[in-house]
């Protein structure tokens, strides 16, 4: 789980949750520190609504676009548009195929093959509505 990805204990596994009745006021503090937006995230993520929680590609597209779109996007409430979202993508599709056929580090054809999941599982759809999310997010 996310609590235990941060050095916290599951709340559903080792507490008195459970998984069909709690309510948000239950949930332990997020542990560790986490950025804020991971924090919102991982609440989003819980909401005891089922039908209030993200689509599993949208979280996942978030936590990517976490890791590696262009900071500006993460500060700034901004319309990122379609160009520059292609500019991006085209960017780091170019940097996985050119440096992961190269020797590299076992942790870097790792992070490689992360980046290349991510293509080849995104729409633009999905990267624009993790981006709104993420935008929505920032403090004004």
């Amino acid at each position: 789980s996310a609590y235990e990805i941060f050095g916290g204990r599951n709340p559903f596994y080792e507490g008195d949750l459970h998984s069909v009745d709690y309510v948000r006021d239950q949930l332990p503090p997020f542990p560790g520190s986490g950025s804020p937006l991971v924090r919102r995230l991982v609440a989003w993520i819980l909401d005891p609504d089922p039908k209030l929680r993200p689509h599993p590609r949208t979280a996942a597209t978030v936590c990517q676009l976490l890791l590696w779109s262009p900071s500006s996007w993460l500060k700034e409430r901004r319309m990122v548009d379609s160009q520059e979202i292609l500019q991006w993508l085209l960017t780091i599709t170019t940097k996985v195929l050119c440096e992961s056929r190269w020797g590299n580090s076992d942790s870097a054809l790792q992070e490689y093959q992360l980046v290349a999941t991510f293509l080849a599982t995104l729409s633009m759809p999905d990267v624009r509505i993790s981006l709104n999310w993420i935008q929505d997010q920032l403090e004004d």
